[in-house]
């Protein structure tokens, strides 16, 4: 996946945290554990859910973990790995 992508995804997935939850914002760098940013498990619902929609991908259960959503670095690492196997 080039560069431009992998940017996009990580503008568009920064922008909905910055949205919905209180803690983050702009200043929070890509490696900082979401945990600490107040991302609970109704706002994990969520996410899953725009991620969904937002990138035309599925998350199954099993996939939701600290490896792929405990940093914004791992969702975009995450939904990239994905997209590039949708292809």
């Amino acid at each position: 996946m080039d560069d431009s992508v992998h940017s996009s995804i990580r503008t568009i997935i920064r922008s909905y945290l910055t949205k919905e939850l209180i803690s983050f914002d702009e200043n929070v760098p890509d490696n900082a554990p979401l945990e600490d940013h107040d991302l609970d498990s109704e706002q994990i619902v969520a996410l899953v859910l725009f991620l969904e929609e937002q990138f035309q991908i599925h998350v199954g259960d099993e996939e939701i973990t600290i490896n792929n959503f405990g940093t914004v670095q791992a969702l975009v690492a995450f939904v990239s790995s994905k997209m590039d196997r949708n292809r």
